[in-house]
């Protein structure tokens, strides 16, 4: 995007620009460089550089940027606008080998290379704009290079598919949480958090590691919350100031979760002291789990506290033969319906699921699975982990079903229960599905703990087996379609041993929410303004159009857009023309995060 002077302003500095820069220092905030050679700075100085602040929203970029260093080989890439130009080509080479060239052809600002690219390589690349397939610009040479690590390294860690079958394969790519590391259905590495003290062969142990809808990435580590872009740099991190939890931390733990307003959801503990609850003459420190739903700016918004809604008899219940510190219930996991307003709460101690209003904190319901009734109703489940809303408002739960039932005759393995939630005036659960993780390679059962079940578009589960190396994906009929290993190598056995992982999340790709803009000339030659609005993202999208201007703002209706496909919208400028002009800003529906603010005058 280039900013032109006034035709007055360009005679009276007289410049002759030679480079322009722009480099961004806080938010939205960008220093613009323009090294530059005029008569009057000759004279006084030979060479000058301008520098002008400015606010730019959703301001064009060469991406990669040039130089650039990438920890991922799944690259977006996305060029400048050529207003006269119809068709982009792009021509990608590796430094070491130019003869393996890759050419993209497209007709956005924006693409994105799958699976083509590799590890510890250097690359190059440079674009062409076209006009009914004739050349009009021939952009400058760029290069970037994507570093090895030893998350990805194929002497460490390795994730050999077990069973793929033809036709089933539509989800890209999966986070693995101890790793910390997205891999493809091939079984390949595509991205890594990188980590600030790499150590090989140890795993970061991240805990619900997973994209947000502004494609960042959050994730839990010790007590720490984190939003990180998609290189690494920290965008957002929890306070931890103690403010709910009356200590000196908030004690964070199991779950974190960035909801589409751009606000922060977390576990955390609040420790009480509470006399008599095990002995009469014993003091006993409770842990008392909390939820802290936090501003951007790092103020509680809301938060929950579990004391007000149990009573001492469940918590010593929960907490076993502890003295001293009873460690209560052990919230593990949280789902929220952002349509019904509904937060869902796991406790793996006392083998409840809670669901709470995210208004006023109330009880919206209270199961717990091995009470008798809901064992005889079938929706039995203990030592549950990992809650989750499907598309369609369900409720998804990985049951490790650590207890043995007395009398059992069969092995015991872990199961995936998908459920109803319970209507208005209702308080019970109604099981519409459940699939027992039966495996061969565990004839004797498998009692784990962790694990996670996620619903994919196509409606395939993806299940994380708690206890055990294994992902999966099951159909509806229950078959299994996919099936991975994760395996790290032990130096000091020298032998290959599986790894658990925390969660694993499925994504479509590592842009699954993208856009750009364009105001092609051909589209705005007769006084319209008319955008193209191109999703590049892998999910679809809605977007919304508002216009600023002196008298007032003007909505758009919203532009559902598809996965890599564009739409444009067209609108007569003049009820909003002034002499202050107007601005035009462009963003998802209902999401806080990138928007494109074109002003014109």
């Amino acid at each position: 995007m280039f900013y032109k002077l006034k035709k007055k302003n360009q005679l009276r500095l007289k410049l002759s620009i030679k480079i322009i820069h722009f480099i961004k220092i806080y938010g939205d905030t960008y220093i613009c460089i323009m090294i530059s050679t005029s008569f009057y700075s000759i004279y006084r100085a030979g060479i000058t550089a301008l520098f002008i602040l400015i606010q730019a929203k959703g301001i064009a970029a060469i991406r990669p940027a040039n130089n650039s260093i990438l920890n991922f080989t799944q690259v977006l890439f996305e060029v400048d606008e050529q207003p006269d130009a119809d068709t982009y080509r792009l021509y990608i080479s590796n430094s070491v080998s130019p003869e393996k060239t890759f050419r993209i052809t497209t007709t956005s600002l924006a693409c994105i290379l799958s699976d083509s690219l590799q590890f510890g390589q250097r690359y190059q690349w440079y674009y062409e704009a076209l006009k009914a397939g004739n050349p009009v610009f021939k952009s400058g040479l760029y290069s970037f290079s994507i570093a090895d690590n030893f998350l990805i390294g194929k002497n460490n860690f390795r994730f050999p598919v077990i069973n793929s079958t033809e036709g089933f394969i539509k989800t890209s790519l999966f986070l693995l949480d101890n790793t910390g590391i997205a891999i493809n259905r091939k079984g390949e590495p595509v991205w890594y958090m990188p980590v600030d003290s790499p150590t090989l062969n140890k795993m970061p142990q991240y805990r619900n590691l997973n994209i947000t809808r502004t494609g960042s990435f959050t994730y839990l580590k010790e007590d720490k919350c984190i939003e990180k872009d998609i290189s690494g740099t920290i965008l957002w991190q929890a306070p931890n100031d103690g403010k709910v939890s009356g200590d000196k931390t908030e004690f964070y733990h199991h779950d974190f979760l960035k909801l589409t307003d751009s606000t922060y959801l977390t576990c955390s503990y609040r420790y009480d002291t509470s006399l008599a609850l095990i002995q009469e003459d014993e003091s006993s420190r409770v842990r008392y789990n909390t939820v802290i739903l936090y501003h951007k700016s790092g103020n509680v918004l809301w938060s929950w506290n579990e004391k007000k809604h149990i009573s001492d008899d469940e918590i010593t219940k929960a907490s076993g033969k502890a003295k001293g510190i009873l460690n209560g219930t052990h919230m593990n996991g949280f789902a929220f319906n952002e349509k019904q307003g509904l937060y869902v709460f796991s406790f793996r101690n006392s083998n409840t699921l809670l669901g709470i209003n995210n208004k006023t904190g109330a009880v919206s319901f209270k199961i717990c699975g091995t009470e008798k009734q809901n064992m005889a109703k079938g929706i039995g489940f203990n030592g549950q982990h990992s809650p989750v809303f499907t598309r369609d408002g369900q409720l998804l739960l990985y049951n490790n079903n650590m207890e043995q039932q007395p009398g059992a005759q069969q092995p015991t393995y872990p199961s995936v229960l998908l459920f109803e939630l319970p209507g208005k005036g209702k308080t019970g659960l109604k099981k519409i599905w459940e699939y027992v993780c039966v495996l061969k390679d565990y004839p004797d059962g498998l009692v784990g703990k962790e694990g996670s079940a996620e619903q994919l578009p196509d409606k395939n589960i993806l299940i994380s087996l708690g206890g055990s190396n294994k992902i999966i994906e099951v159909t509806p009929e229950k078959k299994i379609v996919w099936e991975l290993n994760c395996e790290l190598y032990n130096s000091q056995d020298k032998k290959w041993t599986g790894f658990t992982n925390y969660r694993v999340h499925p994504l479509s790709s590592l842009y699954p929410y993208y856009f750009t803009v364009q105001q092609p000339a051909s589209l705005n030659a007769d006084k319209k303004i008319t955008l193209k609005i191109n999703n590049d993202g892998s999910e679809d999208d809605q977007y919304e159009v508002v216009i600023n201007y002196k008298n007032g703002i003007k909505k758009l209706p919203a532009i559902p857009i598809k996965s890599y496909q564009s739409k444009t919208v067209s609108f007569d400028p003049s009820p909003y023309k002034n002499i202050n002009g107007y601005t035009i800003t462009i963003k998802p529906v209902n999401v806080d995060g990138k928007s494109i603010v074109i002003t014109k005058k």
